[in-house]
């Protein structure tokens, strides 16, 4: 017979093999329901952290850094920030007033945690001895909440510094606005641990290079500047470890927002103050003409971490020591470190002739005449002088085929038109070297009078006469004579001719006549032109004008001009300025109808107002013109909007040189604000954390 059921035994097994089935899947839920948990409670830490720290920095990036406060006010590290804000408009710009951003906002990000005191009044007296004051030592209990990461936001800005801070200082100890200002608070997450810091990031420069080079373009860090001076501390903080000392060097420094154009930083020396080491005005044009601004830089021989120099700058001013991308008419750029100065004889005549034979025959040279004994004087037409000159010199060039002496040369006023001086004419004399013809020239003679008045001049050379004082007019010139005797020696009187068969360009009779001032007679007429090649003219007066300057600021209040001049016996320098609201200075004063301004400093009182600036020197030398005036480091001043600055420019790195930090009155610079935010929670025995650290820096600046 056949039974069915389970038996005893086989009961007891199913129900076994059921009860570690279940255990399985139990253990197996409870394990992925806490991994779950753990899982979502991280994530969602994180994305509120990580939403929060969005927010915050897309609001810091959009504010004002010069109207952000912090609390507590003064420490390294802040926990709380007050800024403006400024909602877009309906086209998703900022709304401006008054040429500058409306900010009608105030937002204040804090963290607070809340909390609730119970009180428990008892009996009073458990424990003691029943004396009246039992009564009243009621027990009380504090409750603390999850602390809360908390945005309280302002319908209205006070430009109040004070009441700014008063309000953020109110919002952080109480949690929210307590002063009745309409400060609406929101809490954007909480957590059992929340922490908000801002530290302002102070950086450091290492100078250290194994050879000597100039920086890339750095940036030093912003500062809030108020107008007037500054000092700016260069001081030392340690050194790579390879390099062999603590000195450093700064080249040029960068204000921004501001005009813009770099001031170089040797043009403060004697600096300001220092720790006692050497300060100097150190040359580099050996590693490179150019290569640092003004080829000079201001070194200074620390030796320890902590030494220190510091200067005097100014905010704002417009520091010129450079000249470049200057309009320049008859002045030069001098030495190594530039200064302006009057143009070089060499570089006036280099770029044109006051007079040229080729131009007066219409033809070059050609060909030859052997002329000795011969005096022969050239007539130099004045309509045929280009420039005006206040020193002159004369070019002669032999032939292809045979040398030229010359053994005496003079110059002055033709007599009507006839082949005579008016008066005692000019003697020329040769103490320069002779040139082949086509190459550059060497610094031409001044001295007058010379050691030699005459020369021999080889085959395809030319020589040129010392630099001598005459005037030339600008216009109408009288025609000249340049009178030249060479010797009875046919081997060395081959000279260049200029043939032109229309007109008569000189007069030749036999013997030494050169400076006769009795009438020439029996001289023969020519159409040729010989020896004389150039007149060379040096004008003593020059221009140079600067670029247009934008001092950033709709209505700058200009103070004074100042600049460092070199003023031999007689010469002058003198400025013109002028300001315009068009950055092509369109409707700016013409230079010649302002009044120029001869002393250092010159008030700009009488300027105006407008945004764009320029000005324009005038360098005029004086006889003997053996020395030339200068203008140097030139400085107009205005005092600058208070706001955030960033301070940046270069700095030369070598292998003796340390690490430094920059501070501004006793502040170090801030490259960037740099935000932490940390929140943890508690999972049973687990701390779960979310981190993030941003650097901002905030882009307007309420220019």
């Amino acid at each position: 017979m056949n039974q069915k059921g389970f038996s005893l035994v086989e009961s007891i097994f199913a129900l076994a093999m059921g009860s570690i089935f279940l255990t399985a899947v139990m253990g197996s839920w409870y394990f992925s329901s806490n991994i779950w948990k753990e899982e979502s409670l991280r994530a969602k830490l994180r994305y509120d952290v990580e939403r929060s720290m969005e927010r915050i920095k897309n609001e810091l990036r959009l504010t004002d850094g010069n109207k952000t406060l912090f609390y507590p006010s003064a420490a390294a590290t802040y926990t709380a920030i007050s800024f403006p804000v400024a909602p877009p408009n309906g086209s998703g710009f900022l709304t401006f007033s008054s040429n500058a951003i409306d900010w009608n906002k105030t937002v204040i990000y804090h963290v607070y945690t809340p909390f609730t005191v119970v009180e428990d009044p008892g009996d009073g007296c458990d424990g003691c001895d029943g004396c009246d004051s039992c009564d009243a030592q009621a027990a009380s209990t504090t409750i603390y909440g999850q602390p809360e990461l908390r945005r309280t936001i302002f319908n209205s800005f006070d430009s109040d510094v004070a009441n700014r801070q008063a309000q953020l200082n109110n919002v952080v100890t109480n949690g929210q606005d307590t002063q009745g200002l309409g400060g609406v608070t929101t809490t954007i997450f909480k957590a059992d641990s929340v922490s908000l810091a801002m530290v302002p990031s102070s950086p450091t420069f290492d100078g250290y290079d194994a050879s000597v080079i100039r920086s890339e373009n750095t940036s030093f860090g912003s500062v809030r500047l108020t107008p007037g001076n500054h000092t700016i501390r260069f001081e030392v903080t340690g050194k790579n470890a390879d390099s062999s000392g603590y000195q450093l060097g700064i080249d040029t420094l960068y204000l921004t927002p501001s005009g813009g154009n770099g001031q170089e930083a040797e043009v403060f020396i004697p600096p300001n103050a220092s720790s006692g080491d050497a300060t100097t005005k150190e040359d580099l044009s050996a590693y490179g003409i150019n290569l640092w601004g003004g080829n000079n830089q201001l070194a200074y021989a620390a030796n320890a971490i902590g030494d220190y120099v510091t200067i005097q700058l100014n905010y704002d001013e417009w520091v010129e020591s450079n000249f470049s991308n200057f309009s320049r008419n008859k002045v030069g750029i001098g030495g190594t470190d530039p200064y302006l100065t009057n143009e070089s004889r060499e570089s006036q005549s280099d770029s044109s002739a006051a007079w040229q034979a080729e131009s007066q025959t219409t033809v070059e040279a050609s060909g030859s005449a052997s002329m000795p004994n011969k005096s022969i004087r050239t007539i130099l037409l004045g309509t045929q002088f280009t420039q005006q000159a206040n020193m002159v010199r004369f070019k002669f060039l032999a032939a292809p085929g045979a040398p030229l002496t010359i053994g005496s040369a003079y110059f002055g006023q033709r007599n009507g038109a006839t082949a005579d001086f008016t008066a005692s004419p000019i003697p020329l004399y040769f103490d320069n070297p002779s040139v082949l013809e086509g190459d550059a020239d060497g610094v031409g003679a001044t001295t007058n009078p010379g050691t030699s008045t005459g020369i021999t001049i080889p085959a395809g050379y030319h020589a040129w006469s010392n630099w001598i004082e005459y005037n030339i007019p600008a216009s109408g010139a009288p025609n000249y004579l340049l009178s030249v005797f060479i010797p009875n020696d046919a081997a060395n009187a081959s000279t260049a001719v200029w043939p032109d068969p229309s007109n008569d360009n000189s007069y030749s009779v036999d013997g030494n006549q050169a400076a006769s001032m009795v009438p020439w007679v029996g001289y023969a007429t020519s159409h040729n032109i010989y020896a004389t090649a150039q007149v060379a003219g040096w004008t003593a007066t020059g221009t140079a004008t600067s670029p247009i300057y934008d001092t950033k600021m709709t209505s700058p209040v200009y103070n004074q001009i100042k600049w460092t001049p070199v003023l031999p016996s007689g010469a002058s320098v003198s400025v013109k300025v002028r300001s315009s609201s068009d950055p092509n200075m369109t409707g700016a004063t013409d230079w010649s109808l302002l009044t120029a301004k001869t002393t250092s400093p010159a008030s700009l009182g009488g300027l105006g107002n407008q945004r764009y600036l320029q000005y324009q020197f005038t360098l005029q030398a004086a006889s003997p013109y053996a020395s030339l005036p200068q203008a140097d480091n030139v400085i107009i001043d205005w005092p600058g909007a208070t706001t955030l600055v960033e301070l940046s420019g270069y700095h030369t790195k070598k292998p003796n040189y340390g690490i430094f930090k920059i501070l501004v009155d006793g502040v170090p610079t801030v490259k960037a604000l740099e935000v932490k935010l940390d929140a943890s929670d508690n999972l049973k025995d687990k701390i779960l954390t979310a981190s993030l650290n941003a650097e901002v820096k905030s882009r307007n600046t309420g220019k």
